[in-house]
């Protein structure tokens, strides 16, 4: 299940990528998040397993 973090849900294993979610696109091990809105491709899939390196982690804004 996914985690929260500060004013995000973070998405786990099998969670399914929503429009509005936000995917992380740093170049780099060490750079600073830089964090993007999916592309409607993504909508829909389950999202990938986020303690790979190689995998994309994905996350949403919580709005309460």
């Amino acid at each position: 299940m996914a985690k929260i973090r500060g004013d995000y849900l973070y998405l786990e294993k099998g969670d399914i990528i929503q429009e509005g979610d936000e995917v992380e696109m740093s170049n780099g091990w060490n750079d600073e998040p830089r964090w993007q809105i999916t592309t409607l491709d993504n909508v829909g899939d389950q999202a990938p397993d986020p303690y790979y390196i190689s995998h994309r982690k994905y996350r949403r804004k919580i709005t309460q």
